[in-house]
């Protein structure tokens, strides 16, 4: 027997060589379960390795979502009494001056709820200010203030080092084929929402 031979009889049916990934190829078996899924085919709930391919995707995006947290929670909260919560909330009042409290819980994701209290906190901390919108009376229109934007800067001069450091790992294009994917992925969650829930 070869070594070759002897190479290729270690390998099982199911394993995923690093040529296959280097190819691009799947697992056979996450191949399988993904051809299911596209077909519409139903699968009985399973654990262990034989998770569906979804629950095991929105395992690893949880995950690398604290991690990528971890840092903000050990170098600022303490520091500057911001919350993540409240960083992401001005983080979008950043890139969008006078924008409101809905657009800011529509971009990011979290409630309405979540927003309201972040902003409160904001204001109180006099980081963020609000005015009334000329022409809707009901809306506030929303701005860092000369306080918010210093302490806005400071942080993300640092965490923008600590997230390109996690990111290295990926090429530009593999970023890219990333940033669409996931954009696929909110905007199709976000359809689902719209969706009248099952009796």
């Amino acid at each position: 027997m070869t070594q070759g031979d002897m190479t290729q009889g270690n390998t099982t049916q199911g394993d995923t060589t690093r040529d296959d990934v280097k190819q691009g190829r799947e697992n056979p078996g996450d191949q399988s379960r993904a051809d299911a899924l596209r077909h519409g085919a139903p699968r009985p709930a399973v654990t262990g390795p034989d998770r569906p391919l979804e629950l095991q995707v929105m395992g690893m995006v949880t995950k690398i979502g604290l991690l990528l947290s971890r840092p903000f929670h050990r170098k600022f909260i303490s520091k500057y009494g911001i919350s993540l919560a409240e960083w992401r909330v001005m983080t979008w009042i950043d890139r969008e001056p006078g924008t409101t409290a809905q657009t800011v819980s529509q971009r990011t994701g979290m409630t309405p709820m979540n927003v309201s209290r972040a902003l409160a906190e904001l204001r109180e901390k006099e980081l963020v200010r609000a005015e009334r919108d000329d022409n809707d009376s009901r809306r506030n229109n929303l701005w860092l203030t000369d306080r918010g934007h210093e302490i806005f800067a400071r942080i993300e001069s640092v965490a923008v080092v600590d997230i390109q450091r996690t990111f290295e790992v990926l090429t530009p294009d593999e970023l890219v084929f990333m940033r669409g994917m996931l954009g696929r992925l909110i905007d199709h969650a976000e359809s689902l929402e719209d969706e009248p829930l099952e009796k």
